[in-house]
């Protein structure tokens, strides 16, 4: 699995973003989460992967992201290769690629980007016999 910008709890950045996109005080934005999930059975509290990205494991992962992102900032990315390397059988690498903002890491880094992503799959994926 190659993980490009992902967030380790969705909470924090919906906190932040609902009020600076709706310009609704930001005491309105647990009200919106609730209706939300009574809406379209999305409970955004439980949406976290640091709680299950463990029980990926065996299967590798690798995980990217930009060290100028602002958005799904960088600690995201270190809270999740900590949980996933819980599993006792884990294989996780990291990848904090310089100068790049929120999914721009393949745009920063272009080959570099092509030929990590590349080298993680051949080393990680076994042809079919």
């Amino acid at each position: 699995i190659v993980s490009d910008s992902a967030y380790a709890d969705v909470t924090p950045i919906l906190q932040r973003e609902i009020p600076a996109r709706s310009h609704l005080p930001g005491a309105f934005t647990p009200g919106i989460l609730e209706a939300a999930q009574a809406m379209y059975g999305i409970d955004y509290y439980a949406d976290r992967p640091a709680a299950s990205v463990a029980r990926i494991a065996p299967r590798p992962i690798l995980f990217i992201h930009g060290a100028a992102d602002t958005y799904v900032p960088p600690d995201n990315m270190t809270t999740l290769a900590q949980a996933a390397q819980q599993a006792p059988d884990a294989h996780v690498q990291t990848w904090l690629v310089p100068n790049a903002t929120h999914a721009q890491a393949f745009h920063v880094a272009g080959n570099a980007y092509v030929s990590r992503v590349v080298a993680f799959f051949a080393a990680n994926l076994t042809p079919a016999s």
